[in-house]
């Protein structure tokens, strides 16, 4: 993304690894969506709030 497609408010704010990120992300929300993702581990344990502690990673 050019700065220029960004709102001034953003522009200098986020470095080349934060688009990087944010495409990793939306890439694997995708894969979690469509069914093409795998959990690890694939019996998570849960933290002390109750939530699972997993990653989601593209492809099975």
């Amino acid at each position: 993304m050019r700065t220029a497609e960004l709102p001034t408010e953003l522009r200098g704010l986020s470095q080349m690894d934060d688009y990087v990120d944010a495409l990793a992300c939306a890439w694997t929300a995708l894969c979690v969506a469509r069914g093409n993702a795998r959990r690890i581990p694939s019996e998570p344990e849960l933290d002390e709030r109750g939530l699972r502690m997993e990653m989601w990673l593209p492809g099975r």
